[in-house]
């Protein structure tokens, strides 16, 4: 039994060792097969993202019509394909002219109206060219001399302009850089494309557009962010539904309050300017003032120059003399100049038949003040422009709290205000740190002492009479003056 046991256990050794040896094979094999998947699967998913460089191109290079013949290729190659957000704000913005959509709103509304009363469009059209190569010099410009190639341009509107093709919001022009775009490599990919497909119409193709960005978001599950909500109420703002393009903020507000105030719903001023454009046009001052109402009470926000040259574009256009006393009085409360656009709006009005209706006559007349405020053709001097009382108080207060928080000794602040009323009041106040440290922000650059004694002794030349204060941190260097 013994001899027959040792005989069994020879027979099982090599099989057993046959299978430890076999193991590793198969392990490798398994492995292999995964590494092949993982690689099959990147070369299904390399067309889409070279789809997807290519749209961007598209985008750049300002071709509407093919980036979405490429968009609809995508869904070919890869019909599960998770389309971002980000994609298809861009897509959308494309198609409405980015940087241009006010400008193309604008001529949108006029275009109806030139063909409505049988108007030759001519002028029209060459009229938008100036205002889009006017726009473009001044951003060339403005980055000839330095300027953030990503900082707004307003784009100056070249004479003889028709005021409603005017317009408010300032552009963000991006200049291409040659060198990085691939024009070939799109070229490639385009093989498929039908004459049918690039002579669509712009109305026709934003209109699909939209229709399949919002079908393919809900096919993949996607929740819409705040570009979401502009790219949709820039769209139908330009198709000349402006209830619709403000339906789309007061969506975006709600759903921002619904989400915790999420910050991708967060709410910005450019939400609400294709409706403001689109209320203006049409003169419908009280919807401008609804939108103006939900922009500063509901989201908190502060009006700049172009809401209110739009706000008061729509007054101009059919308001009347309560409206524009109310945007006035606002106006004069944010702004300390305004742009001749801005202006412009102020006179359209006075000159209409609303402005005579209320009871008195206006003259309007470009006048100069003098030094002491005086303007002798109006018989009225000029205030000067200050904090009232409430106003200087609540501030005062904020500082206060702000020093409180951030000193390192408690109870410091509080020893300066004392000290500060024992021996004030004073004149002028000079910050010594801020003069000591002024263009100083290079490699080497230091607290300069001597830069203090000349501003102090510049100050006290200027004004003899003057008590003036000099804070300085204490463990700056002392100053002899």
């Amino acid at each position: 039994q013994q001899q027959q046991q040792q005989a069994f256990q020879q027979q099982q050794q090599p099989e057993s060792q046959h299978q430890q040896q076999q193991a590793p094979q198969q392990q490798e094999q398994q492995q292999e097969g995964q590494k092949l998947t993982k690689k099959q699967k990147k070369q299904q998913q390399q067309p889409v993202f070279e789809l997807l460089t290519a749209i961007h191109q598209c985008i750049k290079m300002d071709m509407p019509h093919e980036a979405f013949h490429l968009y609809q290729k995508i869904k070919t190659v890869d019909p599960q394909y998770k389309m971002d957000t980000g994609t298809v704000s861009a897509l959308l913005n494309l198609v409405i002219g980015k940087w241009r959509w006010e400008l193309q709103q604008r001529y949108q509304y006029l275009l109806q109206q030139y063909t409505a009363a049988g108007q030759d469009t001519a002028p029209l059209d060459a009229a938008y060219e100036l205002c889009v190569t006017a726009a473009v010099a001044e951003k060339e410009k403005h980055k000839k001399e330095g300027g953030d190639q990503y900082a707004r341009v307003f784009g100056a509107h070249p004479p003889g302009i028709p005021a409603p093709l005017k317009c408010h919001v300032e552009k963000q022009i991006e200049l291409q850089d040659p060198s990085k775009l691939q024009p070939e490599k799109v070229a490639a990919l385009l093989t498929g494309i039908t004459e049918a497909e690039k002579s669509i119409p712009m109305q026709q193709l934003r209109k699909s557009a939209v229709e399949m960005a919002l079908r393919d978001l809900e096919a993949c599950g996607q929740t819409w962010d705040e570009l979401i909500f502009l790219q949709l109420a820039r769209v139908a703002a330009i198709t000349g539904d402006t209830d619709k393009a403000y339906g789309y903020a007061k969506q975006l507000v709600s759903a921002w309050q619904a989400n915790d105030k999420s910050p991708r719903l967060t709410p910005r001023l450019r939400d609400f300017q294709p409706a403001l454009v689109g209320y203006a046009l049409t003169g419908q001052a009280d919807k401008a003032q609804e939108i103006v109402d939900l922009i500063t009470q509901t989201c908190g926000l502060d009006l700049t120059e172009p809401e209110f040259g739009l706000w008061l574009e729509a007054i101009a256009n059919g308001g009347d003399c309560d409206q524009i006393a109310t945007a006035l009085h606002a106006v004069a409360a944010e702004l300390n100049e305004l742009r001749e656009t801005t202006v412009e709006m102020v006179e359209i009005f006075f000159r209409s038949d609303r402005a005579a209706a209320a009871g008195q006559q206006w003259l309007q007349k470009w006048v100069r003040p003098d030094d002491q405020g005086n303007v002798a053709e109006a018989g009225i001097q000029l205030q000067l422009a200050d904090l009232s009382d409430a106003d200087w108080t609540a501030f005062g207060q904020q500082v206060l709290s702000l020093a409180v928080q951030q000193e390192k000794r408690q109870g410091r602040f509080q020893d300066y205000t004392k000290w500060l009323k024992r021996n004030g009041p004073f004149d002028i106040m000079i910050d010594g740190a801020n003069v000591a440290l002024w263009g100083e922000n290079y490699e080497g650059g230091a607290f300069r002492p001597e830069k203090v004694k000349v501003m102090y002794e510049t100050v006290a030349k200027e004004n003899p009479d003057a008590k003036i204060l000099l804070v300085s941190k204490t463990h700056a260097p002392a100053i002899t003056m």
